[in-house]
């Protein structure tokens, strides 16, 4: 998260409840729908969108897959999906 800029951390915190960040099981098209939303202006690591939603790393990954083969988001590092500074911005339309 302090990769973000503070402007734009601020927003993407504001743009989640707590109600939905503290929810144990959240709907998969809401959390596509916020990483859509989370990662539309810059780059934005799986760390910092997991800590932004309030779920694991892990568990975000799923969705982040599904984003990524459906080609709505797009990895900074395509070739190599593991990589240590990995992060996704969402396609231009």
């Amino acid at each position: 998260m302090d990769q973000l800029e503070q402007r734009y951390q601020k927003e993407l915190r504001s743009k989640v409840s707590e109600h939905f960040y503290n929810l144990k099981k959240k709907k998969s098209e809401q959390v596509k729908k916020l990483l859509l939303l989370f990662c539309d202006e810059q780059y934005v690591s799986k760390v910092a969108l997991a800590d932004l939603l309030g779920m694991s790393v892990s568990a975000l990954g799923r969705h982040i897959s599904a984003l990524v083969d459906e080609g709505v988001l797009l990895p900074a590092f395509p070739q190599q999906a593991t990589h240590k500074d990995q992060a996704y911005i969402a396609k231009l339309k």
